[in-house]
């Protein structure tokens, strides 16, 4: 800021020396001054300073448009639009000449949704630059805001007249006979633009859905199949194919079967398919059995086309854990960190497939394993406690009691799991009435969200004789996710 007020002050003082005796006036000099004094007020971030010296220069001369301008937008920041505008509109009526004061005045009406007086201005300003297309098309955006989609059109038709046939122009026009259901209207613009472009594929499948709209079904296939021959891996038009050729399966399925060519497309990035995945493996439907397929095969193609990449192993890990397939799992997570071992959440994963396989000692191990690569994430300490109660070795739970003690401190969720380690442990030491205690301070919603922590809780409520509570708890932790062999020979 300093260095800005250097410049103007520079800048003034130079005007000062440079000044041949005669040709500038006291007066001259003094609304110079006073012109240097707001905009140092401006720079200093001082509105009311900058607001009073502009005030002054307009006293000393009501001819000065310019400072009307800065007052203007001094209001305009104020959000005092109804002054603003009066200051612009004396800015204007000094200096008509000047594009900037219309523009002004336009985006002042505009912020009061007053469309048709920015219109005003911007048609003013127009006639200044009567080639400028940027304003006409906020003169046709104008329009339709305020209701008259017939002027937008016809402004944009203007812009094409004077420009050529273009595309921002058409989907423009698009946008808007689509808006007012005049969809035989938007059919004559995209042929257009397919006449034109003949192999833009994005075109060619808005002239498809265009003509679906109208129930013309025979012609749209025909469009497809066009843009078929162009890019056999279009997305979209096998999506379309496949809503024709199997109406019974979901639209993820479809989707992800029609995605499976773009995977083995070696000339789209990776990331950006692994991007394309993410949503699909987060919101997997285990009972969708087509979009479980698809989305395995997808793994699959993958690992195969890509089998340093990390990432491609993880997913695979993912989707195989998510859909019961753990053992595969397993493997792909191991692999996954034989590339890469820098990404916890991976290493996090493993720890519970190996719970969910039962292999207690293996999470042991594993656990420890990563609380030396990992001190800091609580998960670890939290497996670590729970396999060694599982294996029979109780003392094991104390390795870490300081570390886990200092990390849980007020954090609920950690000290939730604590619980949960104490009352498995009274379970283990045969005390189930202290271990149904315990665990009965967690709320019963947390323990249904927790697909390992029901099945305890299920294990706990059989250990006390009630069995139907602890089949239903055994049901919820299966339904959320806990695919182990352990709990499905619990229900029998």
């Amino acid at each position: 800021m300093n260095k800005l007020i250097g410049i103007l002050l520079l800048g003034f003082l130079n005007f000062v020396s440079y000044a041949q005796v005669g040709i500038y006036t006291e007066d001259d000099i003094a609304l110079q001054s006073q012109y240097l004094s707001s905009e140092l007020a401006k720079y200093q971030l001082n509105p009311e300073e900058q607001k009073k010296a502009l005030n002054t220069a307009i006293e000393d001369d009501r001819s000065n448009h310019a400072a009307y301008y800065q007052l203007a937008r001094l209001e305009l920041n104020n959000e005092n639009y109804k002054s603003a505008l009066t200051y612009i509109e004396k800015a204007i009526g000094l200096q008509s000449s000047n594009k900037w004061y219309y523009l002004l005045a336009a985006d002042i009406c505009q912020l009061q949704l007053d469309f048709k007086g920015a219109n005003g201005f911007i048609t003013k300003a127009l006639k200044l630059e009567p080639k400028n297309t940027a304003l006409k098309y906020r003169v046709s955006n104008n329009y339709l805001k305020n209701g008259n989609p017939n002027l937008a059109i016809k402004t944009l038709e203007e812009i094409e007249q004077q420009v050529g046939f273009n595309e921002k122009t058409s989907y423009l026009m698009l946008d808007i006979l689509n808006e007012n259901k005049q969809f035989e209207e938007s059919i004559s613009v995209l042929k257009k633009l397919t006449n034109i472009y003949p192999k833009d594929v994005n075109h060619l499948n808005n002239l498809a859905n265009q003509y679906i709209l109208l129930g013309q079904q025979q012609e749209a296939a025909t469009i497809r199949e066009k843009i078929l021959s162009i890019d056999p891996d279009n997305v979209e038009a096998n999506i379309a194919q496949l809503q024709e050729t199997n109406t019974e399966t979901s639209e993820e399925s479809q989707y992800l079967f029609a995605i499976k060519p773009l995977i083995s497309n070696k000339s789209i990035p990776f990331d950006d398919k692994i991007k394309e995945l993410i949503p699909y493996v987060e919101q997997i439907d285990v009972n969708d059995k087509e979009s479980t397929d698809a989305l395995r095969a997808i793994s699959e193609t993958l690992v195969a086309n890509y089998p340093d990449e990390a990432k491609a192993h993880a997913i695979k890990g993912d989707i195989m854990y998510i859909t019961g397939e753990s053992e595969a799992a397993l493997k792909s997570y191991n692999k996954t960190l034989s590339l890469n071992d820098r990404v916890y959440s991976v290493w996090a994963q493993k720890l519970e497939v190996l719970y969910t396989l039962s292999d207690y000692e293996e999470l042991q191990s594993f656990a420890e394993k990563t609380i030396d690569y990992y001190p800091n994430q609580y998960d670890a300490y939290y497996w670590h406690q729970v396999s060694s109660i599982l294996l029979n070795k109780i003392k094991d739970t104390a390795l870490y009691e300081e570390e886990v003690t200092f990390m849980i401190g007020n954090n609920q969720l950690m000290k939730n799991k604590s619980i949960v380690v104490n009352s498995l442990k009274a379970l283990k030491e045969n005390k189930a009435k202290e271990a149904y205690s315990q665990i009965s301070e967690l709320d019963t919603e947390y323990i249904k969200s927790d697909p390992f922590i029901a099945e305890i809780f299920g294990d706990i409520l059989a250990a006390n004789n009630q069995t139907d509570e602890a089949l239903k708890y055994w049901k919820i932790s299966k339904n959320i996710g806990n695919n182990s062999i352990r709990v499905n020979e619990k229900m029998q």
